[in-house]
């Protein structure tokens, strides 16, 4: 399972991205592939936190990130405990 989870100024909530049919996802894909050329990246680790979510909230509140966008790869049978971050301070 792949989740995509984000705060970028002009999209629709991540959770509103990630229920849209395939279809509605690619209308919004040239905004995200706009914020990433524009932002930094970095990979997060989750291995020594309960989920990705407490990985992207501390690193987040830590470097007063101002929008972010990532990827996770997660779920039977694959589980990947580090992603790439995109974002700006």
């Amino acid at each position: 399972m792949q989740t995509i989870v984000y705060r970028i100024d002009g999209m629709p909530k991540d959770i509103a991205y990630n229920g849209m049919p395939f279809g509605r996802q690619l209308e919004w894909r040239h905004v995200i592939e706009s914020f990433k050329k524009r932002s930094r990246s970095t990979h997060l680790s989750q291995k020594k936190r309960k989920s990705f979510k407490k990985a992207i909230n501390e690193f987040v509140k830590l470097n007063q990130v101002k929008e972010w966008y990532c990827v996770v790869n997660h779920g039977m049978p694959y589980h990947d405990d580090s992603f790439e971050f995109w974002y700006l301070d």
